[in-house]
């Protein structure tokens, strides 16, 4: 029998793990609607800025529209690292998918937020495609700062 304790937070035998699932709405070459916003808190924003601001907890301080396709969310707080993600898209046609990439300021005991891009490609292409009336999901599981490797 192993040493390791079953975590039922976080459904693994690791600690300090937070999950965290949110979506957005794309707005073709705009920043989301803050209205479409899902998994944010009980939320108020500003669309141009793409920020939001909460009476509830939310892992996700913004979500805006940076270039064709590419959409750059930026995470409320520090964590050291990203551990797993996944991002889906409601397609119907089944001709675009989105992509996890760039990630910043990870790293051991860091306070800085995370932010990372979402960059919506078109299957047959892989050419950066902006779309309207998407819904994006994503789902986290990132790791606390001061918490292990």
């Amino acid at each position: 029998m192993s040493g390791r304790s079953w975590n039922p937070v976080s459904g693994n035998t690791s600690d300090g793990l937070v999950r965290c699932e949110f979506s957005f709405v794309t707005n073709n070459n705009s920043n989301p609607l803050v209205a479409n916003h899902r998994g944010f808190g009980g939320q108020t924003g500003s669309d141009a800025a793409g920020s939001v601001s909460t009476t509830g907890r939310t892992a996700v301080a913004s979500v805006t529209w940076s270039a064709t396709g590419d959409f750059i969310v930026t995470l409320a707080d520090g964590y050291r690292f990203i551990q797993a993600w996944s991002a889906e898209i409601d397609d119907g046609s089944d001709t675009l998918k989105p992509r996890i990439g760039t990630i910043a300021n990870e790293g051991a005991g860091n306070t800085t937020p995370i932010t990372f891009h979402i960059v919506v490609r078109a299957m047959a292409t892989g050419t950066a495609t902006d779309s309207t009336g998407r819904r994006i999901s994503i789902i986290l599981i990132l790791k606390n700062s001061g918490s292990g490797s």
